[in-house]
């Protein structure tokens, strides 16, 4: 697969769908919510933006480096979300 053509990435439309529907959720919250919702939102952005970063870089070693800083970035999230579904 070539690396430019990172936007096909079902892996990398979904990071972008989550990155956009966190912070509308986490507005709602207070600022004393466990988690803080500032905490979640700053899970989300970085996930399509290391997929993006690693498609720029010159080889497929890099892309899968930046691959895998974004799955770190994304199960870092989980836990997260684990108490504030219980809240609901």
């Amino acid at each position: 697969m070539s690396t430019k053509r990172v936007r096909d990435l079902i892996a990398r439309q979904k990071a972008m769908d989550r990155a956009a529907a966190v912070p509308p959720i986490t507005a709602q919250w207070s600022a004393r919510a466990f988690p803080p919702p500032d905490q979640l939102d700053r899970t989300a952005i970085p996930v399509p933006a290391n997929m993006a970063e690693g498609s720029a870089r010159t080889g497929p070693r890099e892309f899968v480096h930046r691959l895998s800083i974004a799955h770190s970035s994304h199960t870092v999230g989980k836990p997260h979300l684990l108490p504030a579904r219980r809240m609901e």
